[in-house]
């Protein structure tokens, strides 16, 4: 007979058939899965004394190889399914246990890929559709870096190069981005164009373009962009990184800091100059 609750108080040791790991469960507990190979266990016919009840659970077990990525694993071999120790991908062990021609929807080869984001290197299965990338935690899709050049732009992340107005140290910034936030000073630094129509009596300044239209104008003492279009009119000082293009009936009053001066002809320009190197890269 099997022994009643009341006479089993404390804990006992017992084997998992599965996996054949040791466990110490409580003699009252009914059922629970195995901390070794994650099989459900039934605690009391473990318990139980009849050879015949334990049949069920009896297992042998075997080595196998992940399909994904070639980690070593021992497995029961009635299991049905486990999620690999090495790589998380799931598994069905009947498959991979079953003749070659079953297992071929589980082979894989490995491939090496960059990072779009940071750049890291990571070696995926090719049949993996998503990852998260283990440097910088973004999420990758597997699936489409491995495919054509054309699949792949959408995921390719440029960049440019500035120097942050405050500290003047150099910084990066994806090419989209409308802002960016300098790593030495904490200094926001803008990224976006400017349209100007109207009169503009406040600060300016952005690694952007200009754009002054014919109705614009701008009166303050320094305005510092990335490049400007002048078709309006600018009385102050004006430094551009790139190019200055002065247009018809546009009008700079004031020094102009550029790498690159355009004036076309009906343009008025009356100041001063200062060429940039044009060898140094400031955007």
């Amino acid at each position: 007979m099997s022994p009643k609750a009341s006479e089993l108080p404390g804990t006992r040791d017992i084997v998992c058939p599965y996996c054949k790991g040791d466990l110490t469960v409580s003699a009252n507990c009914m059922s629970m899965p195995c901390s070794h190979c994650n099989q459900h266990l039934n605690i009391q016919a473990i318990l139980s004394s009849p050879s015949e009840t334990k049949k069920k659970y009896s297992s042998k077990t075997r080595d196998i190889v992940c399909p994904y990525c070639k980690g070593n694993l021992t497995v029961p071999a009635k299991g049905v399914s486990i999620p690999c120790s090495h790589c998380n991908q799931h598994l069905d062990i009947q498959a991979i246990l079953s003749p070659s021609k079953e297992k071929k929807k589980y082979s894989s080869e490995t491939r090496d890929i960059v990072c779009p984001y940071c750049k890291g290197t990571l070696t995926v299965s090719t049949n993996c559709m998503s990852t998260p990338c283990i440097h910088c935690n973004q999420h990758i899709n597997i699936k489409a870096l491995l495919a054509p050049q054309e699949e792949k732009e959408k995921y390719s992340v440029e960049k440019r190069r500035l120097h942050c107005f405050q500290c003047e140290k150099e910084i990066f910034a994806d090419e989209k981005a409308f802002a960016v936030i300098c790593k030495y000073c904490s200094r926001r630094n803008d990224l976006s164009d400017y349209t100007v129509k109207s009169r503009l009596a406040q600060k300016l300044e952005t690694h952007g373009t200009l754009y002054l239209k014919k109705t614009g104008k701008i009166e303050i003492p320094n305005v510092q962009v990335g490049d400007a279009i002048v078709q309006g009119v600018i009385k102050g000082n004006l430094k551009a990184v790139g190019t200055v293009e002065v247009l018809k009936r546009g009008e700079i009053h004031g020094k102009i800091t550029c790498r690159k001066l355009i004036v076309n002809n009906g343009g008025i320009f009356d100041g001063s100059i200062e060429m940039l190197d044009a060898r140094s890269n400031h955007s």
